[in-house]
């Protein structure tokens, strides 16, 4: 749940967990470092998703929670496909574009990222695939000064829609028994607010 994607971001047990959802019940502040502090909405959350059966707007509301949750302005969720060869776009969302897509109305019909080449080998070079692969946690103050990964996709999509994306944080999402299903991205993240990442 949400207060284990805490913890690894804090880097210590800081949320309480358990092995099953509403653990958490009361609103908790958790600093993560000098100057960020979180706020565990685990109950808040959990009710909200608990209550939802459409799959769609499922995975909606979790990415646009997140999205509150760090003050980001955009973001992706992907999902591991069937075959487990592929990251699926399920939404994509952008505060300033005004572009949500992935809802009944805005379907995605984007290529899904490999995550292995033709060759087998692991995709190393694009974001999302390698935090899949890896199960980590990956946070770039720039995309555009960064040469780990290939942001060729982010700079044609900043150029043809007259974005800046800048900071990136890409977090695994993890199932009950420690499996990746899927990734948060999250771009251009605010931490200028009390309860942001």
């Amino acid at each position: 749940g949400k207060s284990t994607l805490i913890n690894k971001i804090v880097g210590k047990k800081s949320a309480t967990v358990g092995n099953k959802p509403g653990v958490t019940k009361n609103l908790n502040w958790v600093r993560a470092s000098k100057d960020i502090e979180l706020l565990d909405r685990v109950m808040d959350i959990n009710l909200k998703l608990s209550s939802e059966n459409d799959k769609e707007y499922l995975y909606e509301m979790i990415l646009t929670l997140i999205r509150e949750l760090t003050k980001s302005d955009a973001g992706t969720l992907y999902l591991i496909s069937d075959d487990k060869k592929h990251l699926d776009f399920k939404v994509v969302q952008n505060e300033t574009l005004n572009i949500f897509l992935g809802t009944k109305e805005e379907k995605i019909s984007w290529n899904p990222l490999p995550l292995y080449l033709e060759n087998g080998e692991e995709n190393r070079s694009m974001i999302a695939v390698v935090c899949a692969l890896d199960k980590k946690i990956i946070n770039i103050s720039d995309v555009y000064n960064s040469k780990d990964y290939n942001f060729e996709g982010t700079k044609a999509f900043d150029k043809s829609k007259n974005y800046d994306s800048k900071s990136m944080l890409v977090v695994p999402l993890v199932n009950h028994e420690n499996d990746v299903i899927g990734v948060i991205q999250l771009i251009n993240k605010e931490i200028k607010e009390k309860n942001s990442i």
